[in-house]
């Protein structure tokens, strides 16, 4: 359910694999900051699972996976770069502020 899709120009050589999912792409050279064009993230449909609010593993992962989408943004905007953080989640796709989630404070579980 951890889906993170890099969108990448088209001009990057890949080759398909169906390992996770059938429209999967996998590059065996690095991938320089401007050739990517979105991350596209689902966090809520993780967030949505009904059994999460009893589950501590799986709060505890969500508030982790949070934690490193707030470090991305952080680069994307330390680097200045033009990258959009997409979540994909629903049928409509919401573009993510990234001032703003960059300046959120890391997230902790308090016992």
């Amino acid at each position: 359910i951890s889906q993170v899709d890099f969108l990448v120009t088209s001009n990057i050589k890949t080759f398909r694999t169906t390992i996770n999912y059938g429209n999967e792409f996998l590059s065996f050279e690095s991938i320089s900051n401007d050739k990517l064009r979105s991350v596209d993230i689902r966090l809520m449909k993780l967030a949505k699972l009904k059994k999460m609010y009893n589950d501590y593993s799986l709060v505890a992962s969500i508030i982790q996976k949070f934690n490193h989408l707030r470090e991305i943004a952080f680069e994307i905007k330390k680097q200045e770069l033009d990258i959009p953080v997409r979540e994909m989640s629903e049928s409509e796709i919401y573009n993510l502020d990234i001032d703003k989630l960059s300046s959120h404070p890391k997230l902790k579980i308090k016992k």
